[in-house]
């Protein structure tokens, strides 16, 4: 793979899940549908996505993939591509019985999509429109975090440099107030550019802070 895509626990599920499944017709091995991904992407002009399943953390390998035993809530996936030529997109789907089955939809949607242009259909991009993920609202910067764990992983790190933190305190943060504020004061001690941060890193750390609080309706 050349574009970086890396599996996350899904934060929320837009709409509800199905009460019944298929299974999927796509005779692909895992490894070749991670090359389609791969190669949809590099069309559409993305630099990184996220592959978004019902894991728990431990069930991520160091590499951001999804670990071979992992047992998942449910196959439902979310493919979310923070920019790219189109914006910042997400599809999803539980259509099939397994996770892989459904990331298999998504990437041969992906191809769907692509020969709107190739067939000259339409004036451009349009058919992507559906997919456009809301930005959050200002002053966050879109994109910058798939989900709010994401965002609540990135300030524990902040917080703690250099320190594994578990799980179990990183969904404490998003939906306890009082942690998150604990770990936001921690982060912004360290991006402090006297504690040798930088004016940037602070903001960094704020925008994580007011996302993990407003998006999808977290923490107010």
């Amino acid at each position: 793979m050349t574009i970086p895509i890396t599996f996350r626990p899904i934060d929320t599920w837009s709409g509800k899940l199905r009460t019944s499944r298929k299974r999927d017709r796509f005779d692909k091995p895992y490894r070749q549908i991670l090359d389609q991904l791969d190669r949809e992407l590099g069309h559409l002009g993305a630099k990184e996505a996220n592959v978004l399943v019902a894991c728990r953390e431990n069930q991520l390998r160091n590499d951001g993939l999804l670990r071979s035993a992992a047992v998942l809530e449910h196959p439902g996936v979310v493919l979310y591509v923070p920019k790219c030529d189109e914006g910042t997109l997400r599809f999803q789907t539980d259509m099939y019985i397994d996770w892989q089955g459904n990331l298999r939809a998504i990437a041969e949607a992906l191809e769907g999509l692509r020969t709107f242009d190739r067939h000259g259909i339409g004036k451009g991009g349009e058919q992507y429109r559906g997919y456009s993920a809301l930005p959050p609202a200002a002053p966050i910067a879109a994109g910058e975090w798939a989900s709010k764990l994401d965002a609540a992983r990135w300030l524990c790190a902040q917080a703690k440099p250099g320190i594994h933190v578990h799980h179990s305190v990183v969904a404490q943060v998003v939906t306890d107030p009082a942690w998150l504020n604990s770990e936001y004061r921690e982060a912004a001690m360290n991006a402090h550019p006297d504690r040798g941060g930088s004016d940037e890193l602070m903001a960094k750390v704020t925008r994580a802070r007011d996302f993990i609080r407003q998006a999808e309706g977290g923490a107010a």
